[in-house]
């Protein structure tokens, strides 16, 4: 599963969401840039197992390039927030979703 775009507006001090729905063991990579170059945007991938376990991964900054396992079935946001009071920011992301699970032979 492939998520991806060239540019997408994020008003000041608004936030974009990517609910991502994992069914097996996955990973999640996930590369973004902001322009105009320099600024920072704050990023959360957050993922809810089945069974209620958490996985946060933050980080802030103008570009990221991560990747995460997945564990089991569950579900995934990716959220990008736009702290700043006056300025938009523009967001490139690409988001994958591997499966890790081996086929039976």
């Amino acid at each position: 599963m492939r998520f991806q775009t060239s540019g997408v507006r994020i008003g000041a001090s608004s936030c974009l969401e990517l609910p991502i729905q994992c069914e097996e063991p996955s990973e999640l990579h996930v590369t973004w840039r902001v322009t105009p170059d320099g600024a920072a945007l704050d990023f959360l991938a957050d993922f809810v197992h089945l069974n209620g376990e958490t996985v946060l991964s933050e980080s802030t900054g103008p570009a990221l390039d991560v990747t995460h396992e997945l564990y089991g079935e569950g579900d995934c946001c990716c959220t990008w927030t736009n702290t700043h009071l006056f300025q938009p920011r523009t967001l490139s992301y690409t988001v994958t979703l591997t499966t890790t699970k081996r086929s039976r032979r």
